[in-house]
């Protein structure tokens, strides 16, 4: 009778420290669990046919152990629906994981739908819709694509939306002479990107003529006075608020220009400074750029008798 009781002492001794090693462990290891949002891979679509996935990406929980799950990356996984001898049609497909040893995983939902359909292709001529203003002063002719004709292809039904085949044009980045590579995109007939379709090629280099008629240029501005301050003085300083003005204006006469002058005005018999408005000479279809008149400013100081030094006012 003692040696049993010995004997379950004994077993309960061990199993006790069996369990309390196995909670020490655990503590350290404990289990724990995360999530990801995965897209949905079709495999095996039969050829000549592409399937839609609803939804197109499903969530992963993935529960482990601390140490094993550090190691493990959403690139790790792969949710795959087998499309094997599917027909046309409509299919409810369950879901497989590719997973790494030593976590267990869960996909919710467990299965997705797919539709099968046939794969249609189309010519579509590339047609273009300009945004934005083109630089000031340039005059823009006809955009043309290289290629003028694209291929877009997807499932019929989405294809059969394809009303045209668009690139956008930004104006304001247009660079006279250079190419532009510009997307293609497949639209219906709101112009709204259908998605699920692809254009075959994506891009395509777009030009657009562009021309100077109008040439901007910033130049440094001239003031231009008449006569003579009063006898006894003279003009210390002339400045000018602002300096430099840009104008617009025919390419081939701006391009002429090396300065802008003020409109000429009188400072005769002047015997103190003088500040005034002064509006622009420029030439015929010529103007600057939100200006009309610039501020001068004329400083005049009495002339020194010979060998004296000027009087200081």
């Amino acid at each position: 009778m003692l040696h049993r009781d010995l004997k379950t002492k004994l077993f309960s001794l061990v199993l006790a420290v069996m369990l309390w090693c196995y909670l020490l462990l655990s503590s350290k290891n404990p289990i724990i669990q995360r999530s990801w949002q995965l897209r949905v891979d079709l495999r095996h679509v039969p050829a000549g046919y592409i399937g839609t996935v609803t939804p197109a990406a499903v969530q992963l929980l993935v529960r482990g152990r601390e140490q094993a799950m550090s190691a493990v990356d959403v690139s790790h996984f792969r949710i795959l629906a087998d499309c094997s001898d599917l027909v046309p049609g409509e299919h409810w497909v369950k879901l497989s994981a590719k997973q790494p040893e030593g976590v267990s995983v869960r996909v919710e939902p467990t299965q997705v739908r797919v539709m099968v359909e046939q794969i249609l292709r189309r010519i579509k001529p590339v047609e273009f819709r300009l945004e934005g203003e083109p630089p000031p002063g340039y005059e823009l002719g006809n955009p043309t694509g290289e290629p003028a004709m694209v291929t877009v292809y997807g499932a019929a039904s989405r294809v059969d939306e394809v009303r045209r085949a668009l690139a956008v044009i930004n104006l304001a980045r247009i660079t006279p002479g250079l190419a532009q590579l510009v997307p293609v995109l497949p639209v219906d007939v709101h112009d709204a990107k259908l998605e699920q379709v692809e254009v075959s090629p994506a891009r395509i280099a777009i030009r657009v003529p562009v021309k100077a008629v109008r040439l901007p240029r910033a130049l440094p501005l001239v003031v231009e006075t008449s006569g003579q301050p009063a006898p006894g003085y003279r003009v210390e300083s002339v400045t000018v608020e602002p300096s430099v003005v840009t104008v617009i204006g025919p390419s081939d006469v701006v391009a002429e220009m090396l300065t802008v002058h003020t409109r000429s005005f009188s400072i005769a018999g002047l015997d103190r400074d003088y500040e005034a408005s002064v509006p622009l000479s420029l030439p015929a279809g010529v103007t600057a750029f939100d200006l009309h008149q610039v501020k001068v400013r004329i400083h005049v100081l009495p002339q020194a008798a010979e060998g004296a030094p000027a009087r200081p006012r």
